[in-house]
This record gives C-alpha cells, structure tokens and sequence, in this order.
C-alpha cells in the first residue's frame, strides 16, 4: 500500500487542483492539453505504482505553490501516461 498521501482516483485529484487555480491565460492557454491528458489517464485501465503515486503527490503540492502550478498540472497527466516510473524528473 502506497505511504504517500496521493488520491486513489489521479484524474479527479489533478482536476480539483488545476480548477483551483487562478485564471490566468497561461490556464487558458494549456487548459485543452490538460483536458486531453486528464482524460486519457481516467481512460487507462491499470492503477498507479507506489512511485507513480508519490510523484503524483509531489506534484500536486507543488502546483499549490505559486505560478508554476499551471505548467506542473499540464505536464503531470502525459507524464504518468508516458512512465510507468516517472522518477528520473527533476522533481
């Protein structure tokens, strides 16, 4: 069982955090490329690894804390799509 504080459902999780973001056009701007991410993750049939997971949970930390949330969410979907160990990021 995974120690991290990560949601059971990731797409939920990002798409709460991206929605409590501020509206900037950067939001704007990468709001599609995020959708189509988020959406692509829910889609996937398998769960997250334990280190998939506790990247998640870094990730969504980090987006609360300050203008970079918006890049940190668009990336984080197609990165987990992408890896199955998504640890070599610079985190």
């Amino acid at each position: 069982m995974p120690t991290s504080s990560a949601p059971a459902d990731p797409a939920r999780a990002l798409r709460r955090a991206w929605n409590s973001l501020r509206p900037t056009a950067e939001k704007q701007r990468y709001h599609h490329v995020f959708e189509q991410a988020v959406t692509a993750l829910q889609d996937r049939a398998t769960p997250l690894s334990h280190e998939q997971a506790c990247w998640l949970d870094r990730q969504l930390r980090r987006a609360g804390t300050g203008p970079h949330g918006v890049f940190v969410l668009a990336a984080a979907p197609a990165t987990l799509l992408r890896s199955a160990t998504p640890t070599p990021l610079i985190n």
